[in-house]
């Protein structure tokens, strides 16, 4: 079905990313460039694991794929990924809406650092997870990342899959227990759930959360007087906050009583 798929979006102009995993992924990359693929996504949660690099770099070296790989969250990882010659690191480990990796498995980082260590290495980053407002979108752009990935973001859009219940949908993460099981993976002992389902209320077209998304980058590049990309990365400044600062953020007024 995916490769029916990559057919009838290459026939049809439209880009498109695919996804492969560690078993038989060089092979699945090949079939796919036969239907049109140029981009693949080596997808693995741990992306630092030596066997992500070697297959990413035989799919580039051998197919002469455009090849993304992740997720990595550190320095030392995105300089591996450079000498693999692999294109771009996704980035995230934990920072997700669905996502219960740090609460499972006791691993993760900081979202904004992951950003701000691997594109210090000159690699392109895709920021992947953590975003709850435009601002987080315009703070993970500048802190260097090319492409922000956002999923949870998006549920309960029109656009999204499932049905309509008393005005909400179930949204879910790849790595729930629901979504595992409707496509054929176990859990057990050497895997556990690390992600949830939950309801959200239905929102409707995506297209305005897109735009929600521009306009709030387009709002902080006017902030640091940045006129691209490029100069919004080099002016912004980062700064720490105390929990004090981090509440009059939020509109503090509906907290009032008064």
């Amino acid at each position: 079905q995916r490769l029916e798929i990559c057919e009838k979006l290459f026939k049809e102009g439209i880009p498109a990313v695919y996804s492969v995993g560690l078993k038989n992924g060089f092979d699945e990359a090949k079939l796919l460039k036969e239907k049109g693929a140029e981009i693949i996504l080596v997808d693995v949660a741990h992306g630092g694991m030596k066997l992500v690099k070697e297959i990413a770099r035989k799919i580039k070296k051998d197919l002469k794929l455009y090849v993304i790989a992740g997720n990595i969250v550190t320095f030392d990882e995105a300089n591996e990924y450079k000498k693999y010659d692999i294109d771009i690191a996704r980035v995230g480990v934990g920072p997700g809406g669905t996502c219960i990796t740090r609460l499972v498995a006791g691993t993760g980082f900081p979202q904004l650092s992951a950003v701000f260590e691997t594109s210090e290495t000159g690699i392109t980053v895709i920021a992947d997870g953590g975003i709850k407002k435009s601002g987080d979108f315009a703070k993970a752009i500048a802190a260097g990342g090319t492409v922000a990935m956002i999923g949870s973001f998006f549920a309960g859009t029109d656009e999204t899959p499932g049905l309509v219940k008393n005005g909400k949908k179930v949204t879910r993460g790849q790595a729930s227990a629901t979504y595992m099981k409707d496509n054929g993976v176990e859990t057990g002992e050497f895997r556990s759930a690390e992600g949830v389902s939950l309801e959200v209320s239905v929102k409707g077209p995506v297209k305005n959360y897109v735009e929600e998304l521009m306009g709030g980058l387009r709002s902080a590049m006017t902030y640091a007087g940045a006129k691209n990309i490029q100069e919004f990365q080099k002016k912004s400044v980062f700064c720490l906050i105390s929990q004090s600062a981090s509440k009059e953020s939020a509109p503090w007024l509906l907290d009032s009583k008064g």
